[in-house]
């Protein structure tokens, strides 16, 4: 449990009814700091008193926090508890025991003034504020408010009750998710630098020349105007997504000892049965901190599928609009009609394929292994599955799998065809990056096999440097970009060869829609002789999800002529 203490206005009836009443918290308000070895300030968001007073079987107000001294409890309504647009709000009748008076008193001059609650956090937020950290609980669990003189002797009576009272909190690390699909932050000050550096040159041009702008420059100072804009808001998203989702580590050690005990063929134990909703026997859905670890895990395995744009969905299918064209927008006359000409747009269905993937555990290794049995079959089974994932989004058939952005029907402008026969030159790649629309290239990456690769790591400029430059991002992982779009080595990519698309530049975010379904379906094969004779446990897995190009526009294919 931890505790809060907070200064509140008490307010007391004259009527002989010992009633108190007045704010235990309030939300939306950062703490002072709190924090032992690492400091942060808290706030409790709206909403979450509402639904832990929804969940609480019954919440005492003590005295002290002394389990022996209630004052008022929700049991028999003596203690009202409510959530309104300032915080948690209390109303208690104090019980007329002899310390109920006492106490009663005790608030009524003013002597006690200060509140306390006792609380465990469910789900929090936290941000890096540098010297210190914000912390935001949204969900909690609360077991009890209290008047208390001193913090410390409250502190102190809870301990001798046995309870574990959390004083030092543990602040999670950060883990920063780096999109492929988004240069980084120094790359994107660069790219401004360099474009302000331009937007000068042409103002000292034309004030050298005494003249005003020429059409083109006039166009060209535009776009440098507009581009600047777009990446200093790209800069600042940069800036402020520091913000991280995280369980209370009590509630994902429930679900992770509930899933190593599924492993380990513990079906009928507590902890299984705790996060069980299935009620086919050998039979779980994953709980969602697992799954979600699954589904991260496949963004880093599969990259094609972590740069594509994800729409959610519990059950059945999402009809989605897909652009036939980037279109623009219509000058209009008054009461004149629109035409749907430059609005042109066309429905694709993403319905739910099932990917299954197995594993095949010993028993030994089960009973045995000294390492983590959750976190080894949660890396194995996503390994498995983005691996016909990213196949899936470049040469899925569409029927049975995802479609892939090689074999789907694109407008015939997204391929463009090399000038030579059998190979690929410098201007092939110049053309291709030429040919997709200014708005759209700018996050789209490269996508090539490695011996594709290999052959364009040789093509050099006309000043002689080569066009792959190797870049380190903020994880010191390296990467490499080619004129100044990051590269995806992919080997599902087909060779340089007649006929072959080889290289593709797609923007993923615009032009590939995923569906996936909340939930992962885990079948655990206990009872089949096959694996008794082995001494084996099987593990299934399956997921659902689709995935098809919803933007022709985003993709551009270079083809061997």
């Amino acid at each position: 449990m931890e505790l809060r203490f907070n200064e509140s206005e008490f307010k007391t009836n004259d009527d002989g009814s010992l009633t108190v009443s007045g704010y235990v918290n309030k939300t939306e308000q950062f703490s002072e700091l709190l924090g032992k070895s690492q400091k942060f300030k808290e706030k409790i968001a709206k909403g979450a008193f509402t639904n832990a007073i929804r969940k609480a079987k019954e919440v005492h107000f003590l005295a002290e926090h002394d389990s022996e001294k209630i004052l008022a409890s929700t049991r028999n309504d003596s203690l009202q508890l409510t959530e309104d647009e300032q915080g948690l709000y209390m109303t208690a009748t104090i019980s007329a025991t002899s310390w109920g008076k006492d106490y009663y008193e005790l608030i009524k001059s003013g002597i006690l003034r200060n509140m306390s609650f006792g609380f465990r956090a469910v789900k929090d937020s936290w941000r890096n504020m540098g010297d210190y950290f914000e912390r935001t609980v949204t969900e909690l669990d609360l077991f009890e408010v209290s008047v208390v003189r001193d913090p410390a002797y409250a502190n102190s009576t809870i301990s001798a009750r046995g309870i574990n009272l959390v004083e030092n909190i543990e602040i999670p690390k950060a883990q920063e998710v780096v999109e492929v699909k988004e240069m980084n932050k120094k790359a994107l000050i660069e790219k401004r630098n360099e474009l302000l550096n331009e937007l000068e040159e042409i103002a000292e041009v034309v004030e050298v020349e005494s003249r005003g702008l020429t059409t083109d420059e006039a166009i060209r100072t535009s776009n440098l105007k507009s581009e600047i804009e777009i990446l200093n808001t790209k800069i600042e998203e940069k800036e402020v997504r520091n913000m991280i989702e995280i369980l209370n580590p009590n509630e994902t050690s429930v679900e992770q000892r509930g899933f190593e005990a599924f492993l380990k063929g513990n079906l009928f134990s507590d902890e299984v049965r705790a996060i069980t909703t299935s009620a086919t026997p050998g039979s779980l859905t994953v709980p969602t901190s697992i799954s979600d670890e699954i589904v991260r895990k496949l963004e880093e395995v599969a990259p094609l599928f972590g740069l594509s744009k994800k729409f959610p969905s519990m059950s059945g299918y999402l009809e989605i609009l897909k652009e036939t064209d980037i279109g623009t927008a219509q000058w209009l006359g008054e009461m004149t009609n629109a035409t749907p000409a430059d609005f042109a747009m066309v429905k694709v269905k993403l319905q739910q394929k099932r990917l299954t993937a197995a594993i095949e555990l010993s028993q030994q290794l089960i009973n045995d292994a000294a390492f983590d049995i959750v976190n080894y079959a949660v890396d194995v089974l996503a390994r498995r599955i983005a691996l016909s994932l990213n196949r899936a989004i470049a040469n899925g058939n569409g029927t049975t799998e995802m479609e892939g952005f090689l074999t789907a029907t694109l407008d015939a402008s997204a391929t463009i065809q090399t000038g030579a026969v059998g190979s690929v030159t410098t201007d092939d790649v110049l053309g291709l990056f030429n040919s997709m629309n200014p708005q759209l290239v700018e996050d789209a990456v490269f996508v090539m096999n490695r011996s594709t690769f290999n052959t364009l790591a040789k093509l050099k400029d006309g000043t002689n440097n080569y066009y792959l430059v190797d870049f380190k991002n903020g994880n010191g992982a390296k990467y490499y970009t080619m004129m100044g779009l990051p590269v995806q080595i992919v080997d599902v990519m087909p060779n340089i060869a007649t006929g072959n698309k080889a290289v593709g530049l797609v923007n993923f975010g615009q032009a590939y829609g995923t569906l996936i379904k909340k939930g992962i379906e885990i079948q655990h094969v206990y009872a089949d002789s096959t694996q008794a004779l082995r001494g084996s446990q099987l593990i299934v897995a399956s997921i659902y999800l689709d995935g098809k190009v919803i933007s022709d526009q985003s993709i551009r294919l270079l083809q061997v002529k």
